[in-house]
């Protein structure tokens, strides 16, 4: 029974390391296309959240040293980051760019949900709810 268990962990463990390394290559080529697009970089991240350059630059280039803890953390802050470049186009005239830009949000923000799932929605109300506060 003991032996059984232990196998049992181990597949768990495997299954855990397995999904967070996956987790970090698709998040990589996220940031990495957010980061193309304009919508952040890791300057901003530093300035507005504290993250260090080291960090944001490692999840870009897929490095699985993140911790889960940080993992978690990149969801609100891709959210927050969709959202103000959301804010950003709605304060640009209307012409074929702008449509562009907003299209590409959407497939932002489809993208991001499909990675994060839950998380993302739970992130993006409450960056929603944040907006709300400081524009009332």
């Amino acid at each position: 029974m003991e032996q059984v268990n232990k196998q049992r962990k181990s597949k768990l463990d495997t299954y855990l390391k397995n999904l967070r390394e996956e987790l970090i290559k698709q998040l990589g080529n996220h940031l990495d296309s957010l980061v193309s697009r304009g919508v952040l970089n890791a300057y901003k991240v530093k300035r507005d959240f504290g993250m260090g350059d080291s960090t944001f630059n490692n999840l870009c280039q897929c490095n699985s040293t993140a911790s889960p803890d940080t993992l978690d953390k990149m969801a609100f802050l891709i959210a927050y980051y969709l959202d103000q470049y959301d804010k950003k186009l709605k304060a640009e005239p209307y012409g074929k760019s702008k449509q562009e830009k907003i299209d590409a949000l959407s497939e932002m923000t489809d993208e991001f949900k499909l990675l994060y799932g839950c998380r993302a929605d739970i992130a993006i109300k409450m960056v929603n709810e944040q907006s709300e506060l400081l524009t009332n």
